[in-house]
């Protein structure tokens, strides 16, 4: 059995069809969520948006951090079976242009504890936080990770970590991303 490679995902802003940082308006709003807690729920969601991007240009595929995919990446993520929240949207460019791509809102669903403890290299942040998490709340909180080994159950090809609160994908989501040309990540 290969052991599957897995990678974090960052935004990879170029300046050209990936911009740097642009002012998204969303029509109706978004619901308030935060990733790092908990993924959120489809039903908070209207059924399509509008977005103004203030923006002459957009060309890109995923956008990370904004929530925002083409349909061929969607398209990609269902080949692969990867789990997501996604809704369509209309986006408007600031002269008022509609951009080549069809974009979607877009969020992992999957959120996993993906450290192998036994043959990882960490430190917890505090020994507090050893305590059970029925009494924390939460997993454990790590000060440092030094060498990440992976569960040999994780298999999934996208998903949340929740011990580094990172997007991480896996070496087939990648190669697939890069054969299709796809723009707006780093690995």
């Amino acid at each position: 059995l290969m052991m599957n490679t897995f990678y974090i995902v960052n935004s990879n802003a170029n300046g050209e069809g990936i911009p740097y940082f642009f002012e998204m308006t969303w029509k109706p709003d978004l619901p308030i969520f935060d990733l790092h807690a908990e993924s959120p729920e489809g039903k908070k969601f209207a059924d399509t948006y509008r977005v103004k991007a203030k923006t002459d240009y957009l060309k890109v595929d995923l956008l990370i951090n904004d929530y925002l995919a083409s349909d061929a990446l969607l398209e990609m993520c269902s080949s692969l079976h990867a789990d997501y929240l996604s809704v369509p949207i209309k986006v408007f460019l600031e002269d008022g242009s509609e951009p080549a791509k069809r974009y979607n809102f877009f969020c992992v669903k999957i959120r996993l504890w993906a450290l192998n403890q036994d043959e990882s290299v960490y430190q917890f942040a505090d020994e507090g936080l050893l305590r059970s998490e029925e009494d924390r709340g939460c997993g454990p909180v790590y000060e440092r990770i030094d060498s990440f080994v992976f569960k040999d159950e994780v298999i999934e090809d996208l998903f949340y970590c929740e011990e580094i609160k990172q997007v991480i994908c896996s070496s087939k989501f990648k190669a697939e991303f890069e054969l299709r040309q796809f723009s707006g990540l780093n690995f």
